[in-house]
């Protein structure tokens, strides 16, 4: 009949923390006839003594290389969280997917719902929110898209979005570059179609100059400041 694994906490943290530096904060450690599992009732530390959290991981050097996994098929693929800066003091996560085995993605964000949750409403299925601590980003982008680090598309905090370009202006779509598309339907109220009613009464050509001398358009258009 084969062994149980070891079921004794203070024997199994021991060994695990002599090789790599691995403390069980644990009230207790189970076995599962049933399952056949061990698991441990507490949390859980790696590099730390003093774990906070269910797992809790803290570099151990300069290094900052917190976490990987990789799958037992494919050595060269994996994810890793690491720190983005790479100076001391300072801790910016960064989450990587490295996909070398072929060219596909190399990291994919997946929301899932069943049919039932697919209904009408406001709700995204997946949500991406920037903002400062339980307020709104007023003045910093929310978004950026770069190629390493060369910066392609970004949403500033007021939702506009800048394709080629940081600076969005007035526009709600600041794109730097030609754009090509199959149709665009332009919307607007104010605008002067009532010029062609039968009962518009038509200002005069010096009316006319008179207005554009001081407001720089053309009367009921809008200026292109405001557009």
């Amino acid at each position: 009949m084969a062994s149980k694994p070891i079921t004794n906490t203070f024997l199994l943290t021991s060994i695990l923390t002599f090789f790599i530096g691995f403390t069980a904060n644990a009230q207790n450690s189970q076995w599962d006839d049933t399952s056949g599992k061990q698991y441990f009732m507490g949390n859980v530390g790696i590099g730390t003594n003093v774990p906070n959290y269910l797992f809790d991981i803290k570099g151990i050097s300069n290094n900052d290389n917190l976490f990987r996994i990789k799958a037992y098929h494919s050595e060269s693929d994996y994810i890793s969280i690491a720190n983005l800066t790479g100076n001391d003091g300072q801790f910016i996560p960064m989450i990587k997917g490295y996909h070398a085995t072929d060219p596909r993605t190399a990291l994919a964000f997946v929301g899932e719902i069943n049919s039932n949750n697919d209904i009408a409403n406001d709700n995204p299925v997946m949500l991406f929110d920037s903002r400062v601590t339980w307020g709104n980003i007023s003045h910093r982008p929310l978004f950026g898209w770069a190629n390493y680090g060369d910066r392609k598309m970004t949403m500033t905090a007021d939702g506009s979005l800048g394709i080629g370009t940081t600076t969005t202006g007035s526009h709600k779509l600041a794109v730097e570059g030609s754009t090509g598309v199959r149709k665009v339907k332009v919307e607007a109220t104010g605008w002067s179609d009532f010029v062609f009613e039968e009962d518009y009464a038509l200002p005069t050509l010096s009316e006319i100059e008179s207005y554009i001398q001081a407001n720089n358009h053309l009367q009921g258009t809008p200026s292109a400041k405001e557009y």
